[in-house]
């Protein structure tokens, strides 16, 4: 979930991150045509206003008329429409649901023969605060699939004011130090029992060369970047996406949070552990292939495995059946002649609503998983944690 932040042109809007979106979802489904044309041409024109005035021609479509207006613009400006589009078309192709929720949430009246995108623009320009709210928790539902899970031991949260404040002063010293901004801006939600926070805080300055008034020159830009935070009060589990590729940023919010929301010591934090996802039924054979009433098969589709000996060697295997190929096609190798580093499975489901392909789930010891559809999640995760693979 890395990416920079979308920003309306010249207008004061929450912070969406279409790149975030993007790296899970790849935009699929945008259409320039599609999106324009079922969005009203006066809203249309107001979003464009502060750029200037839409005018279209005889015998042009919106679509050749806001390209030649968007031809007009400088490069940055044309981008960051160009961004403001997919975060829009985003939300009002995968998120209806919230959309609808936030409307409710903030007395809004969306006229129902309104199109999915005809509401998505309506609020970015009239509502930011209900856009800002459908847009954090579609940011969770596409981040939520890829997260990493730490348990703390049983303690009382209390996310109120004191302790957020404190939580965030924690991360902005934090990402000051690291030269990555001064600020942090937090949003707290509460959502079917689960605490969510979603932080959007900066990165390094990064450098680059545009074009303005038919020349080059250099401009500076910190990138925008959102972390994702979910916390489980039934057992004291937090789960982390951030944006940074190492381990620096989850590590501090897991000590922050611990300090500041938990109030645990020092020394409790120093005992912490958080290993939430063990591979050992997978590993001694004792995992149950076979499903339940809602999940018709599992099948094991991808390892990584380390033989300890002299070289020490470490492999990948993947076929459609790991454990065919290693009962018929590997006789001499067994899963329980290594260590495994992880493992993909396959879970067929034949609830209502399922999708009609397998999902394929990662599993990373110690604390991490990977599903690729938030709303079978619930399904997946009962299973693993009833086989013991999943330990919170």
């Amino acid at each position: 979930m890395i990416g920079r932040v979308c920003y309306p042109c010249s207008r004061q809007t929450p912070v969406v991150n279409k790149e975030i979106a993007s790296a899970v979802a790849g935009h699929r489904g945008f259409t320039r045509k599609k999106f324009l044309d079922a969005i009203p041409l006066d809203l249309l024109r107001r979003y464009l206003a502060n750029q200037g005035a839409l005018t279209i021609a005889d015998g042009d479509t919106i679509e050749e008329a806001v390209d030649r207006f968007l031809q007009g613009l400088d490069e940055e400006t044309r981008q960051g429409i160009d961004e403001e589009f997919h975060c829009i078309n985003d939300i009002a192709d995968r998120g209806m649901d919230y959309l609808q929720r936030a409307c409710q949430a903030h007395g809004v009246a969306a006229d129902p023969e309104w199109t999915r995108e005809h509401v998505a623009m309506y609020l970015f320009l009239e509502y930011p605060r209900a856009f800002q709210m459908a847009y954090d928790f579609y940011v969770w539902r596409t981040a939520a699939n890829s997260m990493s899970h730490h348990q703390f031991s049983k303690a009382k949260a209390k996310f109120n004011g004191a302790r957020l404040d404190a939580l965030m002063g924690a991360m902005e010293a934090f990402f000051q130090k690291q030269a990555k901004g001064e600020r942090c801006k937090m949003r707290h939600y509460l959502e079917g029992g689960l605490h969510l926070l979603l932080v959007a805080r900066g990165d390094h300055l990064q450098t680059q060369l545009v074009w303005e008034r038919g020349e080059v020159r250099t401009t500076f830009f910190r990138p925008a970047k959102e972390d994702v935070l979910q916390f489980n009060p039934k057992n004291s589990v937090l789960s982390i996406r951030t944006a940074g590729r190492g381990t620096a940023e989850r590590d501090q919010y897991i000590d922050a949070f611990g300090r500041h929301v938990l109030q645990k010591t020092q020394l409790e934090l120093r005992l912490f552990t958080n290993t939430t996802v063990s591979l050992e039924p997978i590993r001694n054979g004792s995992f149950d292939y076979e499903g339940n009433e809602t999940i018709r098969w599992i099948k094991l589709v991808e390892v990584g495995m380390r033989l300890r000996g002299a070289t020490d060697l470490v492999m990948k295997l993947r076929s459609d059946d790991l454990r065919a190929t290693f009962r018929e096609d590997l006789p001499g190798i067994r899963l329980t002649d290594g260590e495994l580093q992880f493992a993909k499975l396959k879970f067929m489901l034949g609830n209502e609503g399922s999708a009609v392909h397998p999902q394929t789930v990662e599993i990373r010891p110690p604390s991490y998983t990977k599903l690729n559809r938030r709303r079978d999640v619930a399904v997946v995760e009962a299973y693993l944690r009833k086989q013991g693979v999943l330990l919170a």
